[in-house]
C-alpha cells in the first residue's frame, strides 16, 4: 500500500490547503460580524479544522492532529455561542492556522514542530469561557484501553461533554484497513469524508502495532480505531458505513463504558482511566496576545521577500474538466490534419496542402490558447491574503484602515500569480506604514479618521491592471531626492533636469528610505527595490501618481502570460530584435527633411521633440556595439561616420578610404568653404529615422533603428551562460524563419547608455511655455478640398452635413440653375465661381458635393478631390485674399489655402433664400447688448459682425478676464453673453463658472462658441452653467439661438 499511501498523502495535503485558502477572510468577516454570527460561515471553519483533524489523524501526523482538534474545539464553542468572537479570539485562531499551514506544507517535519504555545492560548480560551464546574473537564483525558491494556484513544472529558450535548451517540468503529477499505475498492479519505459529513471524530488511531516488523508474516488485518459521535442509531450507521455490527461499539455516558453488541466477534474489556493531561501551565489568553503582537513577523502574508520572483511555486495545478475535454477535442483534429497534411505531400497537391496548412494554423492557434487557459488562476488568490495583513497592521500601528478589493475574478498565468505575492504585500505595507496616517492626524487634517486602502484589478489593452490606492499624506518628491543625493544615487545636476514622477520613482533605488524611523514593519529600505527588481522579471512595469495630502497610486501592468508575450520586431544592420510591447508607448519616422527640425541636442544628449516633449533618443547600433550604416545617393548601405543624428554627412566620399571628407573646398583666400545647402544633410528617403518611444520606469526615450517590422508573439527562451551577464538582453526567440532574435531589456539599455531625464531642463520649459500658448488657442476643424488643381479651400467642419460622391452626368442645369437629384428629391448646387474669382471647375475632375443647411433647406457645394479632415491651430488673414464668399485665407499643409463662407455664398447665388434682416426692429435705445468673449481676431470681428448686422449693439472682449471686467461694468446693459471655450488668462468655462456664482449677472443666458465641440465638452460646460453650444461660423443658428434666448422670460426683447 506504499505507493497508494503516498498518492494518498498528497491528496489529503491538496485538500487540506483548499480547506485554508479561505480561511483568513472567513475568519476576518466572523470577527466583524461579531456575537451576531454566521452560523453557515462558523460551520465551514470548523469543517475546515475537523477535515485536517481526521486526515492528519490516519497519517500519523499527531502534532497537525492535536493543533487542528484544539482549534477546533475552539470553534465549537463559537458555534455554540458560548464564545464571542472577539478580535483577540479570532487572533488566537488566525495563529492557530497558519501554524497549521506551516506544518502542511511541511508535513514531513511536523511531528517536530513546537505547538505549545499555541495549544496553551486555545485551551486558555477554552477554560475561561466555560463555568467554574467545568473547566477541569477541558485537561481531563479520558484513555480507551485495549484488553491488552494499551490505549488506543485519547480524548477529553469536555470533548466527550461536548460530543453529546445535542444528542449525539458517541461509537468506537474498528474498520480492518484491508478487508473493510481496500478490499471494496475504497480509499481512507473515502471512509473519512462520510463520517465528516454524517458526525463528529472526535478522535481515530491507525494500529500500526498489527502490522508488525519486517520479520512477521504479512498483516491478516490492519485495525483503524475511530471515536465517533452522530445523532444517527446503529442501524442506520450500518447501512451508511458498510461494516458489520459488531465493528460498531456505543459508548455508554451514563457508566464511562461500552455496551457491547449483540453478538460480538470483538469484545474488547475497554477500561476508561480519568488522569489529568500532561498541559504546561498556561499563562493568560492576553499574556499571549502580548507575545505576539507582532503580525509582521508571525503571519505568513506580511513576511519580507526575498529577491525570488516567486514567494512559494506550487507544483500541483487544477484543471477544469471542460479544458481537458477540449485539449483532448484539439489534440485529436491536429493527429487528422497532421494525416491530411502527409497525405497532401504523398500526392503533391498543393491546393489541398495550402488548405490543411491553414487548417493546422487555426486549430494550433486554438490548442495555444486552451493550453494557455489551463495555466490562468484568479489573482484573487493573491489579493485573499490582504484582509489580514491590513488588520494586523492596523492593530499593531494603531490605526483605523479599512481595505477595498475589486477584481479578484480576474485571471492571470500561475506563475505571475505567484511571483506578484511579494511586490504587492511590499506595496500595501508600504501604504499601511507611510501612507496612512494616524487618526488624530487625518482628524486635524480635515480627513476621515478612517483611512483607505483600494487594490483594483481589471485588465486594459490586453494587460491586466493592478492598483494600489491609498488616501494617505501622498509622496513628496523632493524628500526622496534629496534622500537619493545624500546616499550619492543622484547628483544635484541630475536633479536640476528630473521631472517629479522621475524624483518619485528613485524610491525604487536600493537602500533609499525615507522613513524617520526604523521599525519591524518598514524603514530599512529595503523591499522597494525588491519590488522594481521582481516585476521586471515578470515582465511588467509600474507608475506612481501621488498628491501631497491626498494619497498615492502605484499602478502595475502586467502581461497575461510569460509563456507567450507580444513584441515588436526591429532590426539593426541586418540583425533582428525583440522589444516587448509593454515597453513600447509609439513608434515615429521622422523624414528626411524633418530631422533638423525635430533632433536638437541638449547638453550632452541628442533630443526628440514630440508633440512639446524633450524625448532623449539613442542609436541601439551603438548601444549593441554593430556598425551604424545610411543609404547613399546610389541606393547603397554604407558605413554612417557621423557623431550625431542632426550631423551633415559628407557628399563626398574617398574610394581609396572608408574617411568621409567634409564637403569644403578651398577658395581663392585659402580657407575652406562650405558647398552644401541649409535644406539638409540627408538627401535619400531612407535616411529617415525610425525610432520607437520606449519607457522604462519613469524615464521615457527613444531607439533609434534601421527598420521597423510587424508586432508578433514570441516564445521567450532564456539566455545562455555567456550572455547572463548582459544587461541589454532579457531574452531569447526563435522567428517563424528559423533565425534567432535576441529581446532588449529596455530598461538595461537605458542604464549600460546612461541616459538621464531633460524632462525639467530649461528647453524642456520653453517647449511647455509654447504648447501652453499654443492650447490657450482653439484648435478648428475644416474640411480640406480642391476648386482647381491648385487652389486649396477649406470651410469649417461643424457646418457639413454630408459629402456625396457625383458623376458629371448627375448634374442638371434647368433655368439657369445647377441641380442634381438626390434623395428624391433636386438638391440646388453651386460653384465658387458662382461669387468668388477662382477657376472654372474642369470638366475632367473628380466631383463631391458638399452638402450644407442654409435658410432651412439644403445646398451642395461642387468641389474636387482630393478631400481631407483637419483640426489644427491656423492664423486666418482676413484682409488679403478676402472677397464675398471668402472669409480669409490661411496656411495648412503649407498651402495657402481659402476659408469659405458658404452663406455669403448661396446669398449670392439664391439671395432670395435669405430673409428680410432685422436691423431697426429694436426700438432706438433699446437694442439688446451681447458680450462677446474671443481671442482670435479673426473669429471674434465675424461674429461680432453677425450680430451688428442684425442690429444689436456687441461690447467685445480679447479674453474672458476682459469680458469679465467689462461685465462688471456695463453689466446693467447685457442681455447675452456669448463666449468662446479656450482663452489665455480666463477661459470660457471660468467666466460662466464667475457669472453663475455672482447674484447680479447670474439669471444671463450663456451661448459657447467652439469649432467643435465634443459631447464630453457640452456636458463639461452645461454643468458650469453654459445654455447652448453652437459652432462659430455657423451665422444662422448662432443668430437663431440668441433670438431664443432674448425671447425668452429672463430678458426682455
Amino acid at each position: 500500500m506504499g505507493e497508494m499511501d503516498d498518492e494518498l498523502l498528497v491528496l489529503f495535503l491538496t485538500e487540506s490547503k483548499e480547506h485554508l485558502s479561505d480561511i483568513e477572510t472567513d475568519l476576518l468577516s466572523i470577527e466583524a460580524a461579531g456575537a451576531d454570527i454566521d452560523e453557515e460561515l462558523v460551520n465551514k471553519v470548523f469543517r475546515a479544522a475537523h477535515s485536517i483533524k481526521g486526515g492528519a489523524g490516519f497519517f500519523h501526523l499527531s502534532k497537525i492532529q492535536d493543533l487542528s482538534h484544539k482549534t477546533e474545539n475552539v470553534l465549537e464553542m463559537v458555534r455554540s455561542r458560548k464564545m464571542v468572537p472577539t478580535p483577540d479570539v479570532v487572533n488566537i485562531l488566525l495563529l492557530s492556522f497558519d501554524k497549521l499551514r506551516d506544518m502542511i506544507n511541511n508535513h514531513e517535519q511536523s511531528n517536530d514542530a513546537d505547538i505549545d504555545e499555541i495549544v496553551t492560548a486555545l485551551s486558555n480560551l477554552a477554560e475561561n469561557n466555560l463555568p467554574a464546574e467545568k473547566k477541569p473537564t477541558v485537561s481531563k483525558m479520558v484513555d480507551i484501553t485495549l484488553p491488552n491494556g494499551r490505549s488506543v484513544i485519547s480524548v477529553s472529558q469536555f470533548d466527550l461533554d461536548s460530543a453529546t450535548s445535542d444528542g449525539k451517540l458517541t461509537y468506537l468503529l474498528d474498520y480492518d484497513m484491508i478487508d473493510d477499505i481496500q478490499r471494496n475498492n475504497r480509499t481512507p479519505l473515502d471512509v473519512l469524508r462520510v463520517l465528516q459529513d454524517n458526525g463528529l471524530m472526535l478522535s481515530c488511531m491507525l494500529d500500526m502495532e498489527a502490522v508488525g516488523t519486517l520479520e512477521d508474516e504479512g498483516a491478516s488485518q490492519i485495525p483503524f480505531f475511530v471515536l465517533y459521535a452522530t445523532p444517527i442509531p446503529l442501524e442506520g450507521l450500518i447501512d451508511l458505513l458498510g461494516i458489520s455490527k459488531d465493528k460498531i461499539i456505543r459508548f455508554n455516558h451514563d457508566t464511562k463504558d461500552f455496551m457491547p453488541p449483540p453478538a460480538a466477534a470483538f469484545q474488547p474489556e475497554q477500561a476508561v482511566k480519568d488522569q489529568p493531561a500532561p498541559i504546561p501551565t498556561a499563562p493568560a489568553v492576553e499574556d499571549h496576545l502580548e507575545e505576539t503582537k507582532h503580525p509582521a513577523q508571525t503571519a505568513s502574508s506580511a513576511k519580507e521577500p526575498s529577491g525570488s520572483v516567486t514567494a512559494q511555486s506550487d507544483a500541483n495545478l487544477r484543471v477544469s474538466v471542460t479544458l481537458l475535454e477540449s485539449l483532448m477535442n484539439l489534440a485529436g483534429e491536429l493527429v487528422l490534419s497532421r494525416n491530411q497534411l502527409v497525405e497532401a505531400i504523398t500526392r503533391n497537391d498543393s491546393r489541398l496542402i495550402h488548405a490543411t496548412g491553414q487548417r493546422i494554423n487555426l486549430v494550433t492557434s486554438e490548442l495555444q490558447e486552451t493550453i494557455m487557459l489551463t495555466r490562468m488562476q484568479p489573482v484573487g488568490n493573491v489579493l485573499n491574503k490582504f484582509p489580514r495583513v491590513i488588520r494586523d497592521m492596523s492593530r499593531e500601528l494603531q490605526k483605523d484602515i479599512q481595505l477595498q478589493l475589486s477584481g479578484r475574478d480576474v485571471e492571470m498565468d500561475k506563475t505571475i500569480i505567484e511571483g506578484l505575492s511579494d511586490p504587492l504585500t511590499h506595496l500595501v505595507r508600504n501604504a499601511v506604514d507611510h501612507g496612512i496616517e494616524k487618526p488624530e492626524e487625518r482628524k486635524r487634517q480635515g480627513k476621515n479618521p478612517s483611512g483607505t486602502v483600494s487594490i483594483n484589478v481589471y485588465h486594459e489593452a490586453g494587460q491586466v491592471v493592478i492598483e494600489i490606492i491609498d488616501d494617505g499624506k501622498g509622496i513628496d518628491s523632493e524628500n526622496v531626492a534629496q534622500a537619493a543625493m545624500t546616499k550619492g544615487m543622484v547628483t544635484q545636476d541630475q536633479l536640476k533636469t528630473m521631472s517629479d514622477s522621475e524624483k518619485m520613482f528613485l524610491i525604487f533605488q536600493p537602500g533609499l528610505s525615507t522613513a524617520e524611523k526604523v521599525t519591524d514593519v518598514s524603514g530599512r529600505g529595503v523591499g522597494m527595490d525588491v519590488v522594481k527588481t521582481n516585476l521586471d522579471r515578470l515582465g511588467g512595469k509600474i507608475e506612481i501618481d501621488s498628491e501631497i495630502g491626498k494619497g498615492t497610486t502605484f499602478r502595475i501592468k502586467l502581461p497575461l502570460t510569460l509563456a507567450i508575450i507580444p513584441s515588436l520586431l526591429v532590426s539593426v544592420a541586418g540583425e533582428r530584435f525583440a522589444i516587448p510591447q509593454v515597453n513600447v508607448r509609439e513608434m515615429i519616422s521622422v523624414t528626411a527633411e524633418q530631422v533638423k527640425e525635430k533632433i536638437e541636442i541638449v547638453g550632452d544628449a541628442e533630443v526628440l521633440v514630440l508633440r512639446g516633449e524633450l524625448i532623449p533618443i539613442i542609436e541601439l547600433a551603438n548601444v549593441l556595439g554593430v556598425e551604424r550604416t545610411f543609404v547613399s545617393d546610389k541606393d547603397e548601405r554604407q558605413p554612417d561616420r557621423r557623431k550625431n543624428l542632426a550631423d551633415r554627412r559628407s557628399s563626398r566620399h574617398t574610394e581609396d578610404s572608408d574617411e568621409l571628407h567634409e564637403a569644403a573646398s578651398a577658395g581663392d583666400d585659402g580657407k575652406c568653404h562650405d558647398n552644401r545647402t541649409n535644406s539638409g544633410r540627408r538627401y535619400h528617403a531612407d535616411s529617415g529615422l525610425n525610432i520607437v518611444i520606449v519607457t522604462a520606469g519613469a524615464l521615457q526615450y527613444g531607439l533609434v533603428v534601421d527598420e521597423l517590422h510587424d508586432t508578433v508573439e514570441i516564445v521567450v527562451k532564456p539566455l545562455g551562460r555567456h550572455l547572463k551577464g548582459s544587461r541589454e538582453y532579457a531574452g531569447a526567440t526563435i522567428l517563424g524563419d528559423g533565425r534567432v532574435a535576441l529581446i532588449l531589456d529596455i530598461g538595461g539599455i537605458s542604464e549600460k547608455a546612461g541616459l538621464i531625464s531633460v524632462a525639467n531642463s530649461s528647453r524642456a520649459h520653453e517647449l511647455a511655455d509654447e504648447v501652453k500658448r499654443e492650447e490657450s488657442t482653439d484648435t478648428h476643424a475644416f474640411l480640406l478640398f480642391n476648386n482647381g488643381p491648385e487652389e486649396h479651400c477649406a470651410v469649417p467642419l461643424g457646418l457639413v452635413a454630408r459629402i456625396e460622391h457625383v458623376d458629371l452626368g448627375q448634374i442638371e442645369n434647368l433655368g439657369g440653375k445647377r441641380t442634381m437629384q438626390y434623395r428624391g428629391g433636386s438638391l440646388p448646387l453651386v460653384t465658387l465661381k458662382d461669387a468668388v474669382q477662382v477657376e472654372q471647375m474642369g470638366n475632367d475632375q473628380d466631383l463631391v458635393v458638399i452638402v450644407f443647411e442654409v435658410a432651412g433647406r439644403e445646398i451642395g457645394l461642387l468641389a474636387s478631390i482630393p478631400v481631407d479632415v483637419i483640426e489644427t491651430r491656423v492664423e486666418i488673414d482676413e484682409t488679403t485674399l478676402k472677397q464675398v464668399g471668402v472669409v480669409g485665407s490661411t496656411i495648412i499643409n503649407n498651402r495657402t489655402t481659402l476659408i469659405v463662407d458658404i452663406f455669403e455664398l448661396v446669398q449670392a447665388a439664391h439671395p432670395e433664400w435669405i430673409g428680410s434682416r432685422r436691423r431697426g426692429v429694436f426700438i432706438a435705445g433699446n437694442a439688446p447688448t451681447v458680450l462677446l468673449a474671443e481671442d482670435s481676431a479673426f473669429f471674434r470681428n465675424q461674429v461680432k459682425t453677425f450680430f451688428e448686422s442684425e442690429g444689436y449693439e456687441v461690447i467685445d472682449a480679447e479674453d474672458g478676464q476682459a469680458a469679465w471686467e467689462a461685465l462688471e461694468k456695463s453689466g446693467d446693459r447685457v442681455k447675452l453673453v456669448v463666449t468662446d471655450i479656450e482663452m489665455p488668462r480666463l477661459d470660457g468655462l471660468g467666466l460662466t463658472k464667475n457669472i453663475r456664482a455672482d447674484a447680479r449677472f447670474s439669471h444671463l443666458p450663456i451661448m459657447a462658441l467652439t469649432s467643435l465641440a465634443a459631447e464630453e465638452d457640452v456636458t463639461k460646460g452645461k454643468a458650469v452653467g453654459v445654455d447652448d453650444y453652437q459652432i462659430k461660423l455657423d451665422k444662422e443658428r448662432v443668430l437663431a439661438s440668441a433670438r431664443k434666448m432674448l425671447d425668452s422670460d429672463r430678458v426682455a426683447a
